[in-house]
């Protein structure tokens, strides 16, 4: 079975938020949906919680233009972005449309139709591993005239290591950032 929304976006990070924003203001009549594979907004700025993680960029520019950034430091930390996406969902009413656990797996264009179809599975907080098979979860699948993807350029499930000669010897502990 699939279900059908004129829009379907991919990412609840400020960029996803910020498009089903816009979309609710500015054409309220075209139907949306949010897939997000982890189990909360915020995108980047949930995934790191490290310490002194921050944007660089100022969030008078990065932030959306419906909802002026009013911190005190433009230069903002995680935390402070990440609460402001979350109060950007809170205000706008836009918790209905996002599927949190949601991972997109394929997403396949059809000029017969005029339709994207796009195949996605329920996740755990988004620890589903791409190369799971025995038990990946049941497909879930949409169609939509317009497919946005604001996922980011960060894969969440696996970030990138780096080889570093000695690290295989090195007595202390490495952390990587995105599982702090």
């Amino acid at each position: 079975m699939s279900e059908h929304v004129d829009v379907l976006i991919v990412g609840a990070g400020l960029s996803g938020v910020g498009f089903a924003s816009r979309l609710k203001r500015e054409v309220p009549g075209k139907t949306f949906t949010v897939l997000e594979s982890r189990n909360a907004v915020g995108g980047t700025w949930d995934l790191f919680r490290y310490p002194g993680i921050r944007s660089d960029s100022d969030m008078y520019t990065l932030g959306y233009s419906f909802r002026h950034w009013a911190g005190a430091k433009a230069i903002a930390d995680g935390e402070s972005i990440r609460e402001y996406i979350e109060a950007t969902v809170a205000d706008e009413g836009l918790a209905p449309r996002i599927r949190l656990n949601t991972r997109v797996m394929s997403a396949a264009w059809s000029s017969e139709t005029a339709l994207w179809t796009v195949t996605a599975v329920h996740t755990s907080g988004g620890e589903f591993r791409s190369g799971d098979t025995a038990s990946s979860p049941e497909p879930v699948t949409f169609t939509c005239s317009f497919l946005s993807v604001c996922s980011g350029y960060y894969r969440y499930d696996e970030g990138f290591t780096p080889a570093i000669d000695g690290a295989d010897t090195f007595a202390g502990t490495i952390v990587h950032p995105q599982h702090w």
